[in-house]
C-alpha cells in the first residue's frame, strides 16, 4: 500500500536520493543523470521544502518508507499568477502502473484546490510520453499548446505539450 504524505525537511536526503535514482531510469525528466549530481543536494531540497507557501512538495512511500514518488506544485507569489499553479510527478519506474501516479495526482490536484484555492494547473510533458500523457488526461487535464522545444536531450531537440486542468468546473 502506498501512502502519500506532504514532506518535510526530514525528507531531503530521501528526496534527494530519488532523484538521483530516477534521473538514471528515464530521460522524461528535467535533470539527466549527470546533471542532477551537479545541480541538486540535500541543502537544496532543505531549502526548497521551507517555500511552503510557494512550493508544495508531496512524497509516495512504500512500506519501507522509502519514496517511490514525487509530485510537486508551485506557484508564483504575484498577485496576477495567485490562481495559477504549476505540477510536476515522477514515480520509481519499479513502481510504474502501480498507481502511485494517480495517488500523486489526486492529493495535487486536492491541495491545490483546497489549500492554494488555484484555478487552474498546468503541466508541460515531452509529446512521446504517451503514458505520461494518459494519466493526466484521465484527470481532466487538456492539451492547451505545443512546445517546438521542451527539453534538449543528449543533444537532440524533443517537442512537448502545455496540459490545463481548470479547477473551477
Amino acid at each position: 500500500m502506498v501512502e502519500v504524505r506532504l514532506s518535510t525537511n526530514w525528507d531531503a536526503e530521501g528526496l534527494y536520493n530519488f532523484y538521483l535514482k530516477i534521473t538514471g531510469q528515464s530521460d522524461n525528466l528535467s535533470y539527466s543523470h549527470d546533471e542532477a549530481q551537479q545541480y541538486l543536494s540535500k541543502g537544496k531540497f532543505v531549502t526548497d521544502l521551507e517555500k511552503r507557501h510557494s512550493m508544495v512538495t508531496l512524497i509516495a512511500l512504500d512500506e519501507d518508507e522509502t519514496i517511490i514518488g514525487v509530485s510537486q506544485l508551485t506557484r508564483r507569489m504575484i498577485p496576477r499568477f495567485s490562481k495559477r499553479a504549476d505540477l510536476v510527478i515522477s514515480v520509481d519506474k519499479s513502481h510504474w502502473g502501480q498507481h502511485v501516479g494517480s495517488e500523486l495526482m489526486e492529493h495535487a490536484i486536492d491541495w491545490a484546490k483546497n489549500q492554494w484555492h488555484v484555478d487552474g494547473i498546468y503541466l508541460d510533458v515531452l509529446a512521446d510520453n504517451i503514458r505520461a500523457i494518459k494519466l493526466y488526461e484521465k484527470y481532466d487535464f487538456k492539451i492547451v499548446g505545443d512546445f517546438p522545444i521542451l527539453l534538449t536531450i543528449n543533444g537532440e531537440n524533443k517537442p512537448g505539450k502545455l496540459m490545463f486542468k481548470d479547477l473551477t468546473q
